[in-house]
């Protein structure tokens, strides 16, 4: 509902109706509208970073994992449900700018938490030189988001990535990103 009416919009009457139980049950479990953002926020956040962490797990060649990885974070974020929900989430910031810091910590800083962590042992084992990993980790999702989000983001009724797009920008971002952070001497 937030992605559909907005945060302000969203009343927790509308909320129990759609979801068929009390406005009571709704503040038992979330403890107001806040809470229950929090937990659509830890929702989307809870299907990426578990993958994102399974993906980057290994210790071999840091191309192949970076390009899946990036396949998935491009799919996640062009997804039309976490592009809804994020114009619900800047509509309301504008008014209650707590609510765009809140969806900020307790979603992307996560994933970028993962990819920040895999970036580090990969600077470390020297399989790549990062000296300067939220700088990395701002390239790395530039190179694979490129102006997709933003346009997507704005222009509701633009079109989907296809598959072949999506394969080939995660492809080539992950290319390009290894070819920049190169180990010394590499």
């Amino acid at each position: 509902m937030f992605s559909r009416q907005g945060y302000d919009q969203t009343s927790f009457a509308a909320i129990a109706r759609e979801a068929n139980v009390s406005v009571k049950t709704i503040y038992a479990w979330f403890d107001g509208k806040a809470g229950l953002f929090r937990a659509v926020t830890d929702h989307f956040a809870s299907r990426i970073e578990p993958a994102a962490r399974a993906l980057l797990e290994s210790d071999g060649p840091p191309q192949e994992a970076l390009r899946r990885t990036a396949t998935m974070a491009i799919e996640f974020a062009l997804s039309p449900q976490l592009l809804a929900f994020q114009r619900a989430v800047i509509g309301a910031s504008a008014e209650n700018p707590a609510i765009g810091g809140e969806y900020n910590r307790n979603g992307p800083m996560r994933g970028y938490a993962v990819i920040g962590g895999y970036l580090e042992r990969c600077h470390q084992r020297g399989a790549l030189y990062v000296p300067d990993v939220p700088t990395a980790i701002d390239v790395f999702l530039g190179l694979i988001w490129g102006d997709a989000l933003r346009m997507r983001l704005i222009d509701v009724a633009a079109p989907p990535l296809t598959s072949a797009e999506v394969t080939e920008r995660a492809r080539r971002g992950a290319a390009l990103f290894i070819a920049l952070h190169a180990p010394m001497g590499a």
